[in-house]
C-alpha cells in the first residue's frame, strides 16, 4: 500500500473520530495527517512526511489553543452577575440562635445570614446568593 494512502486513511479515521467527539484538536491532527499524505504524494521520503505532520499537527494545536483561550476569555469578560435571585424579597419571621434565619423562598427553605449586623424578624431583600446560603439587606 501506498504511503500517501496510509496517510489519507489515518486523515478519515482522525476526521471521523473529530466528528463523532468535536474536539477541535484532532482536527489539528486531521490537517498534519493530510500534509503527510501531500508530502508522500510529492515524492518525499517517510522521514520527511513524518516530520511535516508534526511540525504541522504542533502548529495547529498551538493556533487552535490560541483561539480557543480568546474565545474563553471573551465569553468571561461578557459574563454579568445573572443571579436573578437579586433583589427579591423575603420575609424572615423567626431569627436562629446563631444569628442566622430559615425562610421561605421558592418553595423551599433557605439559610439566611445578614450582609450586616443581626437579622430580626421583617422583610429583607436578597443582595447576594452564596450557594445554598442567601445574604440579606434591609
Amino acid at each position: 500500500m501506498s504511503a500517501y494512502l496510509i496517510w489519507l486513511i489515518i486523515a478519515i479515521v482522525l476526521l471521523a473520530v473529530e466528528m463523532m467527539i468535536g474536539s477541535i484538536f484532532i482536527l489539528a491532527c486531521v490537517v498534519g495527517a493530510a500534509s503527510g499524505c501531500l508530502v508522500a504524494v510529492l515524492g518525499g521520503g517517510i522521514a520527511m512526511q513524518t516530520l511535516s505532520a508534526a511540525i504541522v499537527t504542533i502548529v495547529g494545536v498551538i493556533i487552535f489553543a490560541a483561539l480557543n483561550k480568546r474565545k474563553k476569555n471573551k465569553f468571561e469578560s461578557e459574563i454579568v452577575d445573572n443571579d436573578l435571585d437579586l433583589g427579591k424579597d423575603v420575609m424572615v419571621s423567626a431569627v436562629n440562635a446563631d444569628g442566622s434565619a430559615t425562610v421561605d423562598y421558592r418553595g423551599a427553605k433557605w439559610k439566611a445570614y445578614p450582609k450586616e449586623g443581626m437579622l430580626e424578624p421583617g422583610h429583607y431583600r436578597i443582595s447576594k446568593v452564596d450557594g445554598t446560603r442567601l445574604i440579606l439587606e434591609k
